[in-house]
Order: structure tokens, then C-alpha cells, then sequence
């Protein structure tokens, strides 16, 4: 992941299909697994560090790292000369420090503070079986 820094943020990518559900999980219009299913998915941007990795605010247990969904957002943040990199909401949940949570979109219309363990790596059900105590038959 090599960060690019200078390059003029788009205005030509599509809409990104989480930067389109956060409002709606917002305003109760779109599931929680919807939701998942879409971060994990989704082309995320950070700001580059000097050192490789991302930036992570705060403390563990309060500590943020801030990621946008779009070169658009991002560039309403930290200006267009910022230095960054891309990758996926799957990606960042297994680099994500214990103890941050993700803040989605900090200046944008509908900013959102994620817990990665309301995130799921992988979409999914988990499903359990129980036989009371008997054994099922075959």
C-alpha cells in the first residue's frame, strides 16, 4: 500500500455503496447486516503516517483512526495534499489496533463511530445445533 500524496481527489468515482448506506443505517432505513456487509466490501481511505501504517488517535480503549469513504471526503478533511492509502473494510478490521474503534467520514454529512466488534470479518450466520441432550437421528 503505497501512499499517494498530491493526487487531485475524485469527483469521478461512483458513489460508493457505503458511503450510501451510512445515512440510511442512520435513519433506521438499512440493516445492521447491511451495514456489515458493506464496510467489509467497501474501498476505505486513511492518512498516510510517516511511518507505514495508518494514523490511530487517542488512547487504547478511547482511541479512534479516522478512514474515509471517498478521495472526496477525505479531501474535505485534510486537504488535497494529504498524504494516504486505500483498503478494504476487511483489511483494516485485522490491522485495527485492540482498543480503536473506526470513525467513519469525521467532517462528512453523517460522521459514524464504529466498534470492530459490532463488525463481522467475514458476512455470514453463524448457526448452532442443540440436541437436548439426545443425539440426532440419522
Amino acid at each position: 500500500m503505497e501512499p499517494e500524496a498530491g493526487r487531485e481527489p475524485g469527483g469521478t468515482e461512483d458513489e460508493d455503496a457505503l458511503q450510501v448506506l451510512v445515512p440510511r443505517w442512520v435513519d433506521g432505513l438499512a440493516t445492521v447486516e447491511e451495514l456489515n456487509v458493506a464496510f467489509l466490501g467497501s474501498t476505505l481511505f486513511l492518512q498516510a503516517g510517516e511511518r507505514p501504517g495508518f494514523m490511530a488517535l487517542g488512547e487504547p480503549a478511547a482511541g479512534l483512526v479516522p478512514v474515509w469513504t471517498s478521495e472526496r471526503e477525505m479531501a474535505r478533511s485534510l486537504g488535497v495534499e494529504a498524504a494516504w492509502f486505500s483498503t478494504t473494510g476487511a483489511d483494516l478490521l485485522s490491522l485495527l489496533p485492540p482498543g480503536y474503534d473506526v470513525l467513519l467520514d469525521a467532517d462528512g454529512d453523517a460522521p459514524v463511530r464504529l466498534r470492530p466488534s459490532a463488525l463481522r470479518k467475514e458476512p455470514g450466520v453463524s448457526v448452532a445445533w442443540e440436541t437436548n441432550g439426545y443425539a440426532p437421528r440419522s
